[in-house]
């Protein structure tokens, strides 16, 4: 549970840092890891959990967002609940789910991944 989360957590991360700081730029560089570090996961989950918001995006991105934040929860129950009792299977699905949902996002156009990647990082001003 915890690795198809977190392979979602920092594709976004990645997503994040090569939009803003460049795609050419190395991991070791400053600013890339500066951009890679600044998502926030409780942050994440609300953005994308607001639906005005989220309009605004295509499809592959919200589908990204839902599949996103079903799977934090799942990662949390499995991590945090030990009522919890959870299938091989079921693991192995969400896995393969959040794959599917990393590699649609690998098609997305750059421009609307520059554009979540400030929606997510970036906090409006309320004046």
């Amino acid at each position: 549970m915890s690795s198809a989360y977190y392979a979602m957590f920092h594709t976004m991360c990645t997503v994040c840092a090569n939009t803003l700081a460049g795609y050419a730029a190395s991991f070791e560089e400053p600013s890339w890891r500066l951009v890679y570090r600044a998502l926030d996961h409780g942050n994440a989950r609300s953005r994308f959990l607001n639906h005005v918001e989220m309009r605004r995006f295509p499809d592959t991105i919200r589908d990204f967002g839902a599949r996103f934040v079903n799977i934090q929860e799942q990662r949390n129950k499995a991590d945090y609940d030990p009522a919890n009792d959870f299938r091989p299977t079921e693991a192995a699905r969400l896995v393969e789910d959040a794959a599917d949902a990393i590699s649609r996002l690998s098609r997305t156009p750059r421009r609307d991944l520059r554009a979540l990647s400030l929606y997510l990082l970036l906090r409006p001003r309320r004046d």
